[in-house]
């Protein structure tokens, strides 16, 4: 009986190492991806400038490509770093007193943007609340996880954020009308470079597993419920 159940030991260590490694293949192939375009942008846009007389209009239209390609790598570097410095327990924070529903505005104001693209809805259900914490982390966050919300919903969906207030918390909802995610994928969700088999462009799987991280970080925690074909709900809760 106990060669037996360590040889079931054996076997489910040995499936979690092929996982990991599987994971971080997938991901030097998606970050690959991910760079590349932009890198082709910045790249492409500045052999124009250099090789052509450009009237000052299309000049600017380059350098602005130029900017938004490069923070683009920006943010993904910085991201694969928070990773890294949330798993040393290294995260620097900078509490202050947040207005949460400003907050969630602002956030929703920046996607904007990608939702019109995406023919997707945002609808902004938040109340009043406050939190003692880190206003650029909760934004980092939010910003991962509507993202997400609006990047795997569909046409006509919609992506709503709500807030409530608890005696010593503040949760934070993001619910989507999206395609859900299949139960047996829940448990790899928060595992970094896992993007459940997502075509390339589609990210390098590490919005959800950042956001838990800086949650955590913050003393809090966060859970995901998902139902295939009808959406996904993400709750943040956080400290007062």
């Amino acid at each position: 009986e106990r060669e037996r159940q360590a040889r079931h030991e054996a076997d489910v260590a040995r499936q979690a190492a092929e996982r990991a490694s599987r994971a971080k293949t997938d991901f030097v192939a998606a970050l690959g991806h991910e760079l590349r375009t932009p890198l082709q942008a910045v790249t492409g846009f500045t052999e124009l400038l250099g090789s052509l007389d450009l009237p000052p209009e299309r000049r600017q239209a380059a350098l602005e490509h130029i900017t938004g390609a490069a923070g683009h790598i920006l943010a993904m570097v910085d991201d694969v770093l928070d990773v890294a410095r949330i798993e040393a327990r290294a995260l620097p924070l900078h509490p202050v007193d947040i207005d949460v529903p400003a907050v969630v505005a602002e956030v929703l104001s920046l996607l904007e943007p990608l939702a019109d693209a995406e023919g997707v809805h945002l609808r902004d259900e938040s109340g009043p609340a406050t939190l003692h914490g880190d206003e650029r982390r909760l934004k980092q966050i939010l910003l991962n996880l509507a993202g997400n919300a609006v990047r795997y919903n569909r046409t006509g969906g919609t992506v709503v954020l709500t807030t409530r207030t608890e005696p010593d918390a503040v949760v934070i909802t993001v619910a989507d009308s999206g395609r859900g995610i299949a139960p047996e994928h829940l448990d790899r969700l928060f595992t970094p470079f896992d993007r459940l088999g997502a075509d390339s462009g589609e990210g390098v799987g590490l919005g959800l597993p950042l956001a838990k991280g800086l949650a955590e970080a913050m003393g809090g925690g966060l859970a995901v419920e998902s139902t295939p074909g009808r959406g996904t709900t993400v709750e943040v809760t956080l400290p007062r």
